[in-house]
């Protein structure tokens, strides 16, 4: 996995511009904390600060004095971590079925990435085939992972399988498409919580150290997180031009939008492609595609589905071929968006991911 260490860098650079108009003498502590954390960006107290810090410079602004009074009554010398008050507006941590203070984080296991451990994730029948696949392949160490979840199903995993999940401290509701059934593309955050309730709809995330995934989590909330959830950049830049235009005609759909464009500009009613580059997989709650690829047969997008189908080969055989079957499979794709197995009745695209 990428490190964060660049961001824990950018973080407090941006965070130290911001305020340096304002100093005063007693600043002086302040920056030396800030120095201190630059100078250690790959150390867990750094990452935790770094987190905090852009948190509050670019998702809640009112916390930003908070921060800078913590800075200033910091020890010199001792870099320690944030406080608590300052760590509940960003993410908090589920283990063994509780909320656990961040001040305990060393005391946390850092991993569960055991063969046994790794195959019961992929029997967890509460979850969908691709929510199981994204949770083994994050504690595999391939990925960090981000799900959608409802509360209770958080503490159940974090009591399972002893694990600390990350949450991030705001509900996230999602905005179903009706097209594709209960998929949905777009996601709307709402207010920040002071528990975690078992209906709360929330975003989790998995694999990498906690500090690493409240970063990430941070990040995420800026739609900057794709390189750490493990997008090719080239799949990421094209993202970002399309994602607008996607929302504005067809509700996030870019897959849609990716088969939909190609196959009028080819005019073709009959489109096959690599089957490592079919989104499809995932809109139907499997496959290991887990962004839009930047083109039907992007060779960056092939090589990281065939590196996760083969650690998913290595813990099970059976749920690796099941991952590659999801986005195998051939469907016939709608002028309106819809999906079907079989041939409908209306004018209808082909599409044939290729082995």
């Amino acid at each position: 996995m990428h490190s964060v260490a660049e961001v824990v860098v950018w973080a407090v650079s941006q965070f130290w511009k911001h305020h340096k108009g304002k100093c005063t003498e007693a600043d002086a502590s302040s920056e030396r904390m800030l120095r201190q954390i630059l100078m250690n960006p790959e150390d867990r107290s750094a990452k935790i600060w770094a987190a905090v810090i852009l948190h509050a410079l670019r998702s809640d602004p009112a916390r930003l004095p908070d921060v800078h009074a913590a800075l200033l009554t910091a020890v010199h010398g001792i870099l320690g971590g944030p406080p608590e008050e300052l760590l509940r507006h960003v993410g908090f941590i589920v283990h063994r079925n509780e909320v656990v203070p961040w001040g305990n984080v060393a005391q946390l296991p850092t991993s569960v990435a055991n063969q046994s451990t790794l195959q019961h994730v992929l029997q967890l029948d509460f979850l969908n085939h691709q929510a199981r696949g994204e949770i083994c392949l994050a504690l595999a160490g391939d990925k960090v992972s981000r799900l959608h979840l409802r509360g209770n199903d958080v503490r159940r995993l974090s009591d399972l399988l002893a694990y600390p999940v990350l949450v991030g401290a705001r509900r996230v509701e999602s905005v179903v498409d009706e097209a594709l059934g209960e998929f949905s593309n777009i996601a709307t955050r709402g207010g920040h919580m002071v528990q975690l309730q078992d209906h709360d709809p929330v975003y989790v995330y998995f694999g990498g150290s906690l500090e690493d995934r409240l970063l990430v989590s941070v990040l995420d909330a800026l739609d900057s997180a794709g390189k750490y959830l493990g997008i090719p950049e080239c799949c990421r830049m094209s993202f970002r031009i399309s994602w607008r235009e996607a929302c504005r005609i067809h509700e996030g759909d870019v897959a849609f939008t990716l088969i939909a464009d190609h196959c009028a500009r080819f005019g073709v009613t009959s489109l096959a492609f690599p089957w490592q580059c079919n989104p499809y997989g995932m809109y139907q709650g499997g496959g290991v595609l887990w962004h839009f690829p930047c083109s039907l047969d992007c060779p960056e997008s092939i090589r990281v589905v065939n590196a996760r189908i083969e650690t998913l080969r290595c813990i099970d055989a059976s749920f690796a071929e099941e991952a590659r079957i999801f986005q195998a499979r051939a469907f016939w794709l709608t002028a309106d968006r819809q999906v079907s197995l079989r041939e409908p009745v209306e004018k209808a695209c082909r599409v044939v991911p290729q082995p």
